[in-house]
């Protein structure tokens, strides 16, 4: 294990490692500490029972798919919605000064005076933008880390391990091993059962949830003699072609030199995403940051009916 803050035992140290490499899914070396530090803040900033209870304790009750559901709904409700599902994009042209095309692999082509785009960052570098993006914007854009931790639900006999947690860390020469697992879990409040306990895991190791579960379900009742798992559901956000990783967590330095740039319109092209809002990195909150300033910023020009090629 590194040498530690003499400020602090060994077990606080490897429960901060434990948490903060469960969010990020690697080595605390290439985490930003500020990301850290401002997911802390958001999420009480004094306390680690906050911080679990805003990160992840409490949910909605109709889960995030019916969230979606319910923002679908209502943009459909007021008859100014057109949408095509199923429709990847391969190119964005935003060279014109009256309109934005994209461009479908299917070959169709969408055109507007503006255009928001809400492509999650890891999948930026594989969309063609013409002309090119500013160098700063086109350099976050290449830069972005990928978060390859494992998000794992678990159904554990009993209710014993609803108020229950763990962390755990390994070390290979001084670095966060992957074998086995780095992670943090948490049991919550309440089961579907009503006799069980579920727990969720954020994992970073070599195991991979989705292609290997009798691994994942061994290692996981190897954390305690009494736990007998009875289901497992796993999200491997790594392989989706759609997320190419888990939720946001930057490199250091990387949101010092890139975030404006990365915020930043380009004419008629807006960007909006969860990945560099303000506010809620890595969270529904802050596409919804984003995706409200993108909008007011589109509605305001579309008011004083303002169009043009960026400015570069």
């Amino acid at each position: 294990m590194p040498t530690s803050s003499n400020q602090l035992s060994r077990n606080q140290y490897e429960f901060i490692v434990a948490n903060v490499v469960g969010m990020g899914g690697t080595d605390m070396s290439s985490i930003s500490y500020f990301d850290q530090l401002h997911r802390w803040a958001l999420c009480g900033g004094r306390e680690a029972v906050e911080y679990v209870n805003h990160n992840v304790r409490y949910k909605l009750k109709c889960g995030q798919s019916g969230l979606a559901r319910c923002l679908f709904d209502h943009s459909l409700k007021t008859g100014n919605l057109s949408y095509s599902f199923s429709t990847p994009i391969h190119s964005i042209n935003h060279s014109a000064a009256s309109c934005v095309t994209a461009n479908c692999t299917d070959g169709r082509v969408f055109s507007a005076r503006k255009l928001i785009c809400t492509i999650p960052l890891m999948l930026l570098k594989d969309l063609v933008f013409v002309p090119q993006l500013p160098p700063l914007k086109a350099g976050g854009i290449a830069q972005g880390r990928q978060n390859i931790v494992r998000k794992v639900h678990i159904q554990a006999e009993g209710k014993k391990w609803r108020s229950w947690s763990a962390n755990r860390v390994s070390w290979t020469d001084g670095k966060v091993s992957r074998d086995p697992s780095a992670f943090m879990a948490l049991g919550e409040l309440h089961s579907a059962s009503g006799e069980d306990s579920n727990l969720v895991f954020f994992a970073a190791g070599n195991i991979d949830p989705v292609a290997q579960p009798a691994q994942q379900v061994a290692e996981t009742e190897n954390l305690h003699p009494d736990m007998k798992v009875k289901r497992m559901v796993a999200i491997d956000w790594e392989k989706d072609p759609y997320s190419k990783g888990g939720w946001a967590c930057h490199s250091p330095g990387y949101l010092t030199k890139c975030l404006t740039a990365l915020q930043a319109p380009v004419g008629n092209l807006k960007f909006a995403s969860g990945d560099y809002p303000d506010g809620w990195r890595g969270y529904i909150d802050g596409a919804i940051e984003s995706g409200m300033l993108a909008a007011k910023e589109v509605d305001d020009e579309l008011r004083d009916g303002q169009t043009g090629l960026a400015k570069l």
